[in-house]
């Protein structure tokens, strides 16, 4: 560099110090380029194990609300024990009409409560038997959250780790 002139020295460093520094910002946006591919990828495949977990909690929910459909079901036992338990209650009132029949009116309306309480039960009993109530909603409200291809949402997350050093 000594056999040119001071002149010529400073534009040489000056091209040189552009250089480097296109160069160094080419290589940070390169970098920034492929570690936001890298978060895309596994927002994308995070996104593939959820939809994995939805598949499999589409099917136990269907599973679970056709077992209930089979129990509400018109000719299923538990609505002949609602229907049993609606004709009990009837009764209980038309037998409340005298005085004399207070006690029993009273005991078939109890006996119509029971009656329906099972037939609740049962419908209680299918969906704690298939995780429970709590369980199914979270399961619902998971489902609903992602739906289609929405890994932007998930990408933020792996994105905070970076964000001081930007």
């Amino acid at each position: 560099m000594s056999r040119y002139d001071p002149v010529k020295q400073v534009a040489l460093l000056a091209c040189l110090t552009h250089t480097a520094r296109m160069r160094a910002r080419d290589d940070l946006a390169e970098m920034l380029c492929k570690r936001m591919a890298s978060h895309v990828k596994r927002a994308k495949a995070e996104l593939e194990e959820i939809g994995a977990r939805r598949r499999a909690t589409s099917e136990r929910l269907i599973g679970t609300y056709h077992q209930m459909l089979e129990r509400l079901d018109p000719g299923s036992e538990t609505s002949a024990a609602g229907r049993e338990a609606v004709a009990r209650a009837m009764e209980a009132v038309t037998s409340c009409a005298g005085n004399a029949g207070q006690v029993q009116a009273l005991g078939e309306v109890l006996s119509a409560l029971v009656v329906q309480a099972h037939g609740m039960q049962e419908v209680r009993a299918a969906v704690e038997q298939a995780c429970g109530f709590a369980a199914q909603l979270a399961d619902i409200e998971e489902v609903a959250a992602f739906h289609g291809d929405a890994h932007e949402l998930l990408v933020y997350r792996f994105f905070e780790k970076d964000r001081p050093a930007l």
